[in-house]
């Protein structure tokens, strides 16, 4: 993938979110599969839950099943972390649904459910080791796709900045997505038993 070359006229001014600067720019944003991605990252049953609960559907109709190989699982860990590939489950995982190449849930404006948007989604371009030691996921470093971290030239208070969170917004977040983790083998089964 080529890497993003972003001229200082470009910079959205602060408050203004890179994904929008990055529709712009590019004609996609990180909701949008780019070429060569199969898919987004997986999520927890409960996130789904909330999703439905929110659109008023039920869980099947507002999730994508996918069957996930161990080699597949072992690149999600590889490449996004072990607690991410520990949403597989029995060699399913739960993903947002896509329109095209886009999820479901993008809409002219940016997200249409950000109030119960996965927690990847939500944490999404950071990630961390521990509390608190938030940085750029690596996903982006390597890739150099993400606008964001084009414009923070790795400088993490400034990329917290620009995406308008800081630090205890994404401990918050994760520590509630680690929760759904802890739930979600169980929750998973018994959805995957209830299709069958």
């Amino acid at each position: 993938m080529a890497r993003l070359v972003v001229l200082p006229h470009h910079r959205p001014p602060v408050g203004e979110l890179p994904c929008a600067a990055c529709k712009a720019l590019y004609g996609s944003t990180c909701c949008e599969v780019k070429s060569g991605d199969s898919s987004f990252f997986p999520m927890t049953y409960s996130e789904a839950e909330r999703i439905a609960a929110t659109v008023g559907e039920s869980v099947e109709d507002v999730v994508s099943v996918k069957q996930v190989s161990q080699k597949a699982k072992a690149e999600l860990s590889r490449d996004a972390g072990a607690r991410v590939a520990s949403a597989v489950v029995d060699g399913y995982a739960l993903y947002l649904p896509k329109v095209g190449k886009a999820c479901r849930y993008l809409g002219p404006d940016g997200c249409t459910i950000p109030r119960v948007k996965p927690r990847i989604c939500a944490m999404f371009p950071f990630t961390a080791s521990r509390p608190g030691e938030w940085r750029i996921g690596k996903w982006c470093e390597v890739e150099g796709f993400c606008l964001g971290q084009d414009l923070s030239r790795g400088n993490v208070d400034e990329a917290l900045t620009i995406f308008d969170t800081t630090r205890r917004k994404l401990d918050t977040v994760a520590r509630l997505w680690r929760r759904d983790l802890r739930e979600h083998p169980q929750k998973m089964r018994g959805f995957l038993s209830g299709r069958g």
